[in-house]
């Protein structure tokens, strides 16, 4: 059975563009591990732009639903508490995803002067939580380009043989599809299918991955399939989840 699900957090139409960073540290926190841990995100500022709005995301596994955290950005509290927007269950634990607005952190001076985000994790005691996935989607303002933006994340757990469905609300038009996906090892196999009529191969990796794709004459409503592959072999049980997060950008 597929757990967890796919929320919008975006549909904006912008005159500007959009910058998609991210990183997948996989760094344990608490237990045994040190319980505080930062982790730098590249993201320079495009010049003759304003900073419109950044979201920050992270992808996190955990034993049980109640952590206790805290979360900065650049030295300023973001959360203390752990109210996942979404999770989906794995055999290890959960897998959490959260969401958060950081456009005030980051438009301030010295936020603006910087080169990277700084994302600071402290765990306040409990078991240890696994780092695993996080990312920041920034817009800006320019006379430059035109961008409609449609902007999901979430948290997915799709055994062999099964498939997530999605309607997407899009404009039209052309745009790029992006992707980014978690294989639990180099067996695992699947595709995204766009339509019924464009297929994205999801094979020959292991752990996360962002897969690209040009999208020409979509029609305004996008219908989306995430398949997870039966393979016949022993690693058919090892196989754990796909975690996917995707926009669509259009100039």
């Amino acid at each position: 059975m597929v757990s967890g699900e796919l929320l919008q957090f975006m549909s904006r139409s912008i005159s500007g563009d959009m910058i998609y960073t991210s990183a997948t540290p996989n760094i344990q926190l608490g237990g045994f591990h040190p319980s505080r841990e930062t982790i730098p995100l590249s993201l320079v500022h495009p010049k003759n732009a304003e900073l419109d709005c950044a979201l920050l995301e992270i992808g996190v596994i955990v034993p049980r639903p109640h952590v206790h955290w805290r979360v900065k950005v650049n030295g300023i509290s973001v959360t203390k508490e752990f109210k996942p927007h979404v999770t989906a269950q794995l055999k290890t634990g959960l897998f959490a995803k959260l969401v958060y607005d950081i456009t005030s952190i980051l438009k301030t001076p010295e936020g603006l002067r910087r080169r990277r985000v700084n994302v600071t994790f402290k765990q306040d005691g409990g078991e240890h939580i696994v780092i695993d996935h996080i990312g920041i989607l920034a817009l800006y303002k320019s006379d430059e380009a035109y961008t409609d933006i449609l902007y999901l994340s979430g948290a997915l757990s799709i055994e062999p043989g099964e498939e997530y469905s999605s309607e997407l609300r899009y404009p039209g038009s052309t745009g790029v599809f992006r992707s980014t996906v978690f294989l639990p090892n180099k067996y695992a196999r699947g595709s995204i299918v766009i339509d019924d009529r464009l297929s994205i191969p999801l094979e020959g990796f292991q752990g996360y991955d962002e897969v690209v794709s040009q999208l020409d004459d979509i029609s305004p409503g996008v219908h989306v399939k995430i398949i997870h592959e039966s393979v016949f072999s022993q690693r058919n049980e090892s196989f754990k989840h796909i975690g996917i997060q995707y926009k669509i950008q259009a100039h």
